[in-house]
């Protein structure tokens, strides 16, 4: 299979798993 686009779509997920781990430790600690 081709991956080309594999970096930048593991780079969206990233990118939003980051963004859901800071607002549930901003949520546990509010």
């Amino acid at each position: 299979m081709p991956d080309p686009p594999m970096p930048a779509v593991f780079a969206l997920a990233a990118k939003a798993f980051d963004v859901a781990v800071v607002a549930l430790i901003f949520t546990a600690f509010s």
